[in-house]
């Protein structure tokens, strides 16, 4: 049997042999030919298994190597996550990387992560905050609801023809016209990989909170709100209130301000005698401020009478038009107003988020594959399934407030 420095030699030897080719190829500014490809997967392939071998001889060695590296990175994870904040709190772990942490710590892992696992952590219900005067989010007015089918089978409501009227005694009553159809939408899957993270980072558990919470929260959410929106409802996507057929256009007349607009949708609205306190605004962000830019210069022009304030449209510090709250969402299209009823749609979620990581992936680096595992690197997942039914199209307003592409 080898020694421990013999098995460090031909250690150095092999991972020597791989970059040579590897240099090579590169000073030439080539692609790896066929057989230059399989021998340096041939050489890393052998490197790891002596890697293997050399941490089973010596594994008190290879924790006092990897707490060196650990040591060496500190520095540079806590640069990392003091530029990242949570939520309104600076600095505090959110749900879903306290139950990754949770998960870590129940098999003893307090400083480093095992090669791979999944943990479950807080439906996305749980991690919106509630909707206070200003909503920052289009999740805030459509929290999930949990659901535990892979479809949720609704009624859409297509036709609404109300003929109510006063009958004399032993007359025909009049006949409303009420058309539903069935729909069986699917929960659809949303996910996202994180590019690959050393693995010395992962020993600083408070930062490793503050950017997981950060940036695969975000992201999942990001996903969400625009399938919300603008999905196709094709598979994979989910029916979005932009695409749903029935939903009320309202082209641009060609002379028309935003506000002015806005107020037209919400007649549509007030038509079919859908109560004005639950409407939403839905925004692109740079539409909103042309309209509170275009408040400064011509809000006079709505005479609505009492002081300066009674006549303005927009409430700026409430983020509100005509007394309907304003949702800004960059996946809502640029000269576009989404304006809705809540009871129009409801959002389901199928499974609550996982979070799974990994260092099995491979990659190609100068044309050859490489592991994770190799490079020490490990990359995170995060998924979650749902679903959008929407239950009355003709409650949902898509707005122009411009001419397509100008």
């Amino acid at each position: 049997m080898k020694t421990l420095e013999e098995l460090k030699a031909e250690l150095r030897i092999y991972t020597a042999a791989a970059r040579k080719i590897a240099d090579l190829v590169e000073s030439e500014s080539r692609n790896f030919t066929v057989e230059e490809r399989s021998e340096v997967s041939s050489y890393l392939a052998k490197a790891k298994l002596v890697q293997d071998q050399i941490r089973s001889l010596d594994p008190e060695g290879e924790k006092a190597r990897q707490k060196h590296h650990d040591e060496e990175m500190a520095k540079i994870i806590h640069e990392l996550g003091d530029g990242i904040e949570h939520g309104k709190g600076r600095g505090k772990a959110g749900p879903w990387s306290i139950a990754f942490l949770k998960d870590r710590q129940k098999y003893g892992a307090k400083e480093l992560i095992t090669p791979s696992g999944s943990v479950g952590v807080p439906q996305l219900s749980a991690t919106i905050p509630a909707a206070g005067e200003v909503l920052e989010t289009i999740l805030q007015v459509l929290r999930p609801t949990p659901t535990s089918n892979s479809s949720v089978e609704y009624l859409r409501e297509v036709t609404r023809t109300q003929n109510a009227a006063p009958v004399a005694a032993g007359a025909i009553k009049p006949t409303s016209v009420y058309e539903l159809i069935e729909v069986d939408a699917p929960c659809e899957l949303i996910a996202h990989l994180s590019e690959p993270v050393k693995r010395q980072w992962l020993s600083d558990a408070a930062n490793l909170q503050r950017y997981l919470d950060t940036v695969l929260r975000q992201g999942e959410q990001l996903a969400l709100e625009d399938q919300v929106i603008n999905g196709s409802g094709t598979t994979p996507e989910l029916s979005g209130m932009l695409t749903v057929n029935g939903r009320i256009l309202l082209p641009w007349d060609g002379t028309s301000d935003p506000i002015t607009m806005a107020r037209r949708g919400i007649t549509y609205l007030e038509l079919q005698s859908l109560p004005v306190v639950d409407l939403v605004f839905c925004v692109n962000p740079l539409t909103w401020e042309v309209i509170e830019l275009y408040q400064d210069v011509d809000v006079s022009n709505f005479k609505m009478g009492g002081t300066t304030e009674g006549r303005a449209p927009i409430d700026r510090q409430r983020r509100m038009l005509w007394g309907v709250p304003v949702v800004p969402s960059v996946a809502t299209p640029q000269d576009v107003l989404l304006l809705f009823h809540k009871s129009a749609v409801e959002l389901f979620e199928r499974e609550g988020v996982t979070v799974d990581w990994s260092e099995n992936t491979i990659s190609i680096i100068d044309g050859s594959p490489v592991s994770d595992f190799t490079r020490n690197l490990i990359r995170f997942r995060c998924e979650g399934r749902y679903c959008l039914a929407i239950y009355k199209p003709d409650a949902i307003v898509e707005i122009e407030t411009a001419e397509a592409g100008s």
